[in-house]
């Protein structure tokens, strides 16, 4: 179950991030975050009164939602210059998270260099981080949007790192699932409204012509976030985590090269980093898991 729980997630994220690059193009990222967070709370608030025993909040994950908001924000603006690059480095914000597990909720299993496993995964993170160098790097006029991309991506990054290991953290606790899915989309709304006073961009949130895209946006993202949520509590973060990465990876790295037609922008040092970077974290994902 743990598995088709996972499986949910990644498809349903893939799609979502699909539908908010498509969006995106027409918009300002923060103004689509806005609208989906939005809707997002809307939806939760309706599961809540419908399958919770009220509506309650958690403080916790209000505040994680808050902060994922940035990291949305940062990781869409990533994937608005290029999807496929963008889904490529999630793995690393998992890693992070994977590790604040093993730390301090007793997930040891993951970095021991008398293991192969720990091997393993020591040499799928060094290669991840070292693929990172062949992009952004190449002597063209798109040298300074790449610059951004790189910014983006590592700052959601971290972020993210902090969020995975606090949302394994809620699971273990056995936060109602209602309360955490209107907890988190709350903080977020929230957290996208406070990046607009940031920036200062009051552009309307729901351009004509659009209401059905993001309304199927907000119900794949909630159903990416529940089913991550479900999976976390039937399973260590070292499992759920790197599994549920990779598959982001092959499966956002697809719809961004065939469906958005991304290879146009990739020369031959970038499409090493990317097969440097696969090839690293399938060690990653095979160490975390006990692969070998």
């Amino acid at each position: 179950m743990v598995y088709f729980f996972i499986l949910s997630s990644v498809f349903s994220g893939v799609i979502a991030q699909s539908i908010f690059k498509l969006l995106s193009q027409s918009r300002p990222v923060i103004a689509v975050l806005n609208a989906m967070f939005f809707l997002a709370v809307f939806f939760a608030l309706i599961i809540s009164l419908l399958f919770g025993t009220g509506v309650n909040v958690n403080i916790l994950v209000v505040v994680m939602g808050f902060f994922n908001a940035f990291a949305a924000w940062l990781f869409f603006k990533g994937i608005k210059i290029n999807l496929t690059q963008g889904i490529l480095f999630l793995p690393l914000g998992g890693f992070i998270g994977v590790l604040l597990s093993t730390l301090f909720l007793g997930e040891w299993k993951l970095l021991d260099p008398s293991s192969i496993s720990g091997l393993l995964t020591i040499v799928g993170v060094i290669g991840s981080l070292g693929a990172m160098s062949f992009f952004g790097t190449s002597k063209t006029k798109a040298r300074y949007i790449k610059k951004i991309w790189v910014l983006c991506i590592i700052g959601q990054t971290l972020i993210n790192g902090f969020i995975y290991f606090l949302v394994k953290y809620i699971a273990m606790q056995n936060v109602a699932k209602p309360t955490y899915v209107l907890s988190w989309y709350l903080g977020a709304f929230v957290g996208a409204v406070a990046i607009r006073l940031v920036i200062n961009n009051w552009k309307e949130m729901f351009p004509p012509r659009n209401y059905v895209l993001y309304i199927i946006l907000s119900i794949t993202l909630l159903i990416s976030l529940v089913t991550y949520y479900l999976a976390l509590q039937l399973a260590p973060a070292t499992l759920v985590v790197p599994f549920s990465q990779f598959l982001n990876i092959l499966v956002g790295s697809l719809a961004g090269l065939f469906i958005f037609q991304e290879r146009k922008f990739f020369d031959r040092r970038e499409w090493w980093g990317i097969l440097i970077g696969v090839s690293s974290l399938i060690f990653l994902i095979a160490g975390t898991n006990s692969i070998f």
